[in-house]
């Protein structure tokens, strides 16, 4: 029986494994779990189209927090649905670094649709998403406008809340959601846009 030389093969330690990217689309129905740009930790590639639906079991909703998100301004852009497919309202369409704290669906089915155009890309994004319960008597937390405050912190059937941004920043609409009788707010959170180019050399 030969022995193993000093430099036999079974001795030397095989390379890490690293993770696999991730992938470009899919549909998700645990409880709780990340969605990642194709790629991610990676850059993702040039002129794709990603869909992943994520359900929640009947009478809950989903909520979906942003831990990173970083895309081509302008160019690269990330729809959110409420409902099942592209056909759902839209809930935002998110582009660069500006995207709300969190987003809750108004049923168990969001619809996610990533694009990229044919040059240039970014690190992209790392969502979490949760099944949560909806309150009967109130909508979900609308959430605050990046670079925004909000003003008031009643969610009943009935109530309003308005919003305001940090100096610098414009109110993409000034009108106030109310929480209408179906668990909706009457109109998507706005954002704060248009900062002000001010030279950081004065």
């Amino acid at each position: 029986m030969l022995e193993c030389s000093p430099f036999c093969l079974s001795d030397i330690p095989l390379p890490f494994s690293p993770t696999p990217p991730a992938p470009c689309g899919g549909h998700y129905s645990t409880p709780s779990g990340v969605i990642l740009s194709p790629g991610w930790p990676g850059y993702y590639k040039d002129s794709l189209s990603c869909e992943w639906v994520i359900e929640a079991e009947p009478g809950r909703s989903i909520k979906i927090t942003f831990d990173r998100f970083q895309t081509e301004l302008g160019y690269d852009f990330l729809e959110i649905h409420d409902g099942q497919n592209l056909l759902s309202p839209l809930v935002g369409s998110f582009n660069g670094t500006q995207v709300p704290q969190f987003l809750f669906s108004s049923s168990n089915f969001l619809y996610l649709l990533f694009t990229t155009d044919n040059s240039r890309s970014n690190v992209g994004f790392k969502i979490l998403y949760e099944s949560v319960t909806v309150d009967s008597y109130s909508c979900l937390d609308p959430g605050i406008p990046v670079n925004g405050i909000r003003y008031g912190q009643d969610f009943s059937i009935g109530s309003t809340v308005s919003f305001g941004c940090d100096s610098g920043y414009r109110l993409s609409h000034e009108e106030p959601l109310v929480c209408e009788k179906n668990h909706w707010w009457s109109h998507p959170l706005p954002t704060c846009d248009g900062k002000s180019f001010q030279s950081t050399y004065l």
